[in-house]
């Protein structure tokens, strides 16, 4: 959060108007540069602790999870097919991956942003800060029922890559029989329908993750804008 204040005393004193305690252009270039600095040490630390816990809990998580599939009855595996269950222990768990490894980190710094923001803004004008938050609710509900239709539809994206998976175990085991019939098209067709019906799936997921990080963004900067007018009004 320093770095955009720290832009703006720049500016500022490039335009020959310096309004921070540091008013030498000089001296605010070389506070940005130890921040950068400062920053890429913390997010290389960042990724190589996360690596650190991660990579060990989704081992154990594969791990279990063989283990409790392999000791389930027989009927369950004449139900179950088998490219389903590879797809459940590899794309099932990348996926739990790149949540424990991306989003949790996003989710830590986006809450210290918050945490310090807020504390800014209330030093800057309490009452419009007030204002401001009782948005937050609202923002607050419209999360929860976004978040659980995004995990529906996350879930439905990874049964159909669970489909396609079961395509190629199929094919494969049986290739002598694909082979011996020609039906090689055929199957390339299956294959295909499915890996399409995953990317649909996929796409339109992205277009709903897109739009409401777009409606928290402009949710969040209007009522700073309105903040920010109401401040000056008053002023």
């Amino acid at each position: 959060m320093v770095l955009p204040k720290g832009i703006g005393l720049l500016v500022d004193s490039s335009v020959g108007n310096p309004t921070g305690i540091l008013k030498n252009r000089n001296e605010i270039a070389l506070l940005l540069a130890s921040v950068m600095i400062f920053q890429g040490l913390f997010s290389f630390m960042r990724v190589l602790v996360f690596a650190k816990v991660n990579e060990p809990a989704l081992a154990n998580i594969r791990k279990d999870l063989y283990n409790k599939i392999i000791c389930l009855p027989i009927p369950f595996f004449e139900n179950t097919r088998v490219g389903e269950l590879n797809s459940r222990i590899t794309n099932d768990v990348a996926a739990l991956q790149d949540t424990l490894s991306l989003t949790l980190a996003e989710f830590f710094r986006q809450i210290a942003i918050l945490f310090f923001g807020i504390i800014l803004l209330i030093i800057a004008s309490p009452r419009l800060t007030l204002i401001m938050m009782a948005s937050f609710p609202v923002i607050i509900l419209l999360t929860i029922y976004f978040g659980r239709f995004i995990r529906t539809n996350s879930k439905k994206t990874q049964d159909a890559l669970a489909d396609a998976n079961v395509v190629v175990d199929e094919t494969f085991q049986a290739i002598n029989a694909v082979k011996a019939y020609s039906n090689e098209l055929f199957e390339s067709k299956r294959f295909g329908f499915q890996i399409d019906k995953s990317m649909n799936l996929g796409l339109k997921n992205a277009i709903y993750r897109g739009a409401f990080i777009s409606f928290i963004i402009i949710a969040l900067f209007g009522s700073l804008i309105f903040c920010n007018l109401g401040r000056h009004r008053n002023g």
